[in-house]
């Protein structure tokens, strides 16, 4: 879920199969994630290859997502942007909650998702 407060809030989902690929689905509201977030805009979903499936698991490890603490209370803000990552793994639901990340595992990941899986284009100025 990534919550912008001047832009359309949008939400990436990868649903692992059994099969190693995966189900991408990506939904876009037409308002700004820090004020009316309007109504659903883009609602897509497609199959990514085993190939991505494992590109982007080997990403969520790499990156330790697994031992990232859930919340990071240092950075807080009112213009920016929220970016929350869930996971199921084994039975145990993890998530992480950052505000604006410059750099670091959250905005790594975040960002594979947007471009590498969901290949939205999105103009420098929009992603904080």
């Amino acid at each position: 879920m990534w919550l912008r407060t001047f832009h359309h809030p949008m939400a990436i989902r990868v649903e692992v199969q059994s099969d190693g690929t995966s189900r991408l689905i990506t939904k876009m509201a037409s308002g700004a994630g820090g004020n009316d977030p309007g109504k659903l805009i883009q609602n897509d979903s497609a199959t990514l290859t085993k190939e991505q499936t494992e590109l982007f698991l080997r990403t969520i490890e790499e990156k330790g997502f697994w031992k990232l603490p859930s919340r990071d209370d240092s950075r807080m803000g009112c213009d920016g942007a929220q970016w929350i990552i869930e996971g199921i793994k084994n039975g145990t639901y993890h998530f992480v909650d950052r505000w604006t990340p410059e750099d670091g595992e959250v905005r790594e990941i975040g960002l594979m998702m947007v471009s590498a899986l969901a290949k939205l284009k999105l103009p420098s100025k929009e992603i904080y």
